[in-house]
C-alpha cells in the first residue's frame, strides 16, 4: 500500500468518523454533554465534527474513549474463500453495532421495519 492509498483510506475512515461522532453528539444532546461523558475537550470534539483535525493523528485510546463499543476487524479474509459462517459472523457483528448505536425510538422503528418485511419468514421458522 503506497502513501496515496493510505491517504485515500484515511479520508474514507475520516468521513465515517465524522458521521459517527456527529451521531454520538446528537444522542448525547450536545457537544458539552458528549465531552463530559468521554472526557475529551468540547473544542476537540468540535474540531473532529468540522474535520479540523487530521484523522490520521487520532490515537486508539481516543477512539476507545469516544466509542467504547469499538471493534476492529483486522482481516475479514478473501470473501470468495470465506465460509458462510465467517461472513455471517462479521455481518451479525456489524448489524449489532449499528443497532446498539440507535436511540430507543430508532430501535423500535428498526424492529417494525424488519417485522413488516420479514415477519412471515419469522413465523415460518417457529
Amino acid at each position: 500500500m503506497n502513501d496515496d492509498d493510505i491517504s485515500k483510506k484515511a479520508q474514507e475512515l475520516s468521513a465515517v468518523f465524522v458521521e459517527a461522532i456527529t451521531a454520538s453528539v446528537k444522542k448525547a444532546g450536545s457537544q458539552k454533554n458528549f465531552s463530559e461523558k468521554t472526557g475529551i475537550h468540547q473544542s476537540r470534539i468540535s474540531d473532529y465534527i468540522n474535520a479540523n483535525y487530521d484523522f490520521k493523528n487520532i490515537t486508539l485510546g481516543t477512539l476507545i474513549r469516544l466509542f467504547p463499543e469499538l471493534e476492529i476487524i483486522y482481516h475479514i479474509g478473501d470473501p470468495a474463500k470465506a465460509s458462510d459462517g465467517e461472513v455471517f459472523d462479521v455481518m451479525e457483528n456489524r448489524l449489532l453495532t449499528m443497532f446498539r448505536g440507535l436511540n430507543t425510538n430508532e430501535k423500535v422503528q428498526c424492529f417494525e421495519l424488519m417485522s413488516r418485511r420479514f415477519g412471515e419468514k419469522l413465523k415460518e421458522g417457529e
